[in-house]
C-alpha cells in the first residue's frame, strides 16, 4: 500500500530510477533533492531538529553543506518539506478513504491502514517526531494548519460512522485523539512490533479500538 500512496505522490522508488528513459536536468535535480529530503528526514525523526546538524544532514546524503543548499536553501526549509511530503502523503491515503460506497468505520480502516505504513515511512516518521514549533512561524503556521485538517478530516470520518451506526456512539474527539496517539506511536517503533507488517498491525489496533 505505501509504495502505492508513494508512487501516487511522486516519489517513485529510487532504486530504479535509472531504469528507462533518459532523465532530464530537471528531473535529475527534482530525483536528487527527493534523495536529499528522505535523508534529512531520516536524520530529524532519529536526532530530532535541534539535535540535527548540517555536519548530520551531510554524512547521511553524502554531500558538503554547500552542495545542500544548491537543493535546499537551509535546514528549516529541509523540515518544512519534509512535512509537506508526509501530509502529501496522508492526503493520498484520505483520498483513497473516499473511493467505492464505504461506511464511516469501513473509511477510517482504510485510512488508518494506509496511514500506519506512512509511519513507517522516513516522512511519516519525521513529521511525528518533529513539531510545528521546530519551525520558523510562517512554515509553523502552515504545518499547523495541514495538522489541523487531518484531524479535522478523520472526527468527519467518525461522524460518518455514528451516523450511519458503524461507529458506536462515543465523542469524536476523544476517539480520534486515542487512533492518533496509536498510531503515531509506530513512528517510535522503527523496526515495527513483534515481527508484524503495518497492515497486520494496523489491523489489531483498530479492532481493540473499534470493535471487530
Amino acid at each position: 500500500m505505501i509504495i502505492r500512496i508513494l508512487k501516487q505522490a511522486g516519489l517513485n522508488n529510487m532504486a530504479k530510477a535509472d531504469i528507462g528513459p533518459k532523465l532530464t536536468k530537471q528531473e535529475r535535480f527534482d530525483k536528487r533533492r527527493v534523495e536529499i529530503l528522505r535523508g534529512a528526514a531520516r536524520v530529524f525523526g532519529r536526532l530530532g531538529y535541534h539535535g540535527t546538524s548540517l555536519n548530520n544532514l551531510g554524512t547521511e546524503t553524502e554531500m558538503t553543506p554547500a552542495a545542500l543548499y544548491y537543493y535546499v536553501k537551509s535546514k528549516d526549509e529541509m523540515l518544512h518539506e519534509c512535512g509537506k511530503f508526509a501530509l502529501d502523503l496522508i492526503q493520498t491515503a484520505l483520498d483513497e478513504s473516499k473511493n467505492g460506497e464505504r461506511n464511516g468505520a469501513t473509511r477510517l480502516r482504510t485510512f488508518f491502514r494506509s496511514y500506519a505504513q506512512i509511519m513507517g515511512d522516513d516522512f511519516g516518521r519525521c513529521f511525528v517526531l518533529t513539531t510545528p514549533e521546530d519551525l520558523p512561524s510562517d512554515m509553523e503556521a502552515l504545518n499547523r494548519e495541514g495538522r489541523r485538517n487531518l484531524d479535522r478530516a478523520i472526527r468527519e470520518m467518525i461522524e460518518e460512522g455514528r451516523a450511519d451506526g458503524s461507529i458506536k456512539d462515543v465523542s469524536g474527539r476523544l476517539l480520534a485523539d486515542i487512533l492518533f496517539a496509536t498510531f503515531n506511536a509506530i513512528a517510535r517503533r522503527p523496526l515495527g512490533y513483534r515481527g508484524m507488517v503495518p497492515d497486520d498491525l494496523a489491523d489489531s489496533y483498530l479492532d481493540i479500538i473499534l470493535g471487530a
